[in-house]
């Protein structure tokens, strides 16, 4: 079965004036959309990517299409998430093993 994409906007907890865009996959937290103001851009932050890293150095759960062949032929990422508890550990985040 597919997995259920759905999005929320709310305020930021600390920039008051800033919306945010939630991420959720199947009803679970995955990723926070954020405006980047310094760099003119937008932030992806998610614990919950798929990480193995690829030869041109995305994670595995990022793909790049450059539009070509598609009816409106428009640059895109895809994110896949995957979902799983997690800790921080030496400064590195560390998936949990799911029982």
């Amino acid at each position: 079965m597919p997995s259920r994409v759905t999005l929320k906007l709310t305020p930021h907890k600390v920039l008051r004036d800033t919306e945010i865009l939630e991420i959720f996959v199947n009803g679970v937290f995955c990723a926070t959309l954020t405006p980047d103001h310094e760099q003119g851009a937008v932030r992806l932050i998610s614990a919950h990517i798929e990480n193995s890293s690829t030869k041109e150095g995305l994670p595995s759960g990022v793909t790049f299409n450059d539009g070509r062949g598609s009816p409106i032929p428009v640059p895109f990422l895809s994110v896949r998430f995957r979902p799983r508890p997690y800790r921080i550990k030496e400064g590195e985040l560390v998936p949990e093993t799911v029982q």
